[in-house]
């Protein structure tokens, strides 16, 4: 078992490189199994940030924001 680069594990999983993937989120055109575990997330934001004042927020206003991730 290994970690590996997001941008290169859909075609490792093509062209036979890995078996198997676990990802927290499926890939179109891909064949998903069961939900293996379900992680509670947590946005933060600075206090004048637009999605500051939302009660909560989907994943889907998140394709036109920078973001900054950090390694667990």
């Amino acid at each position: 078992m290994h970690e590996a680069p997001l941008a290169s594990t859909r075609s490792s999983l093509r062209d036979g490189t890995i078996d198997v993937l676990i990802a927290s989120y499926p890939f179109d055109g891909m064949a998903n199994g069961p939900v293996l575990m379900r992680e509670r997330r947590v946005l933060a934001v600075a206090a004048g940030h637009p999605l500051a004042a939302e009660e909560s927020v989907s994943l889907e206003v998140h394709g036109d924001i920078r973001w900054c991730s950090t390694r667990r």
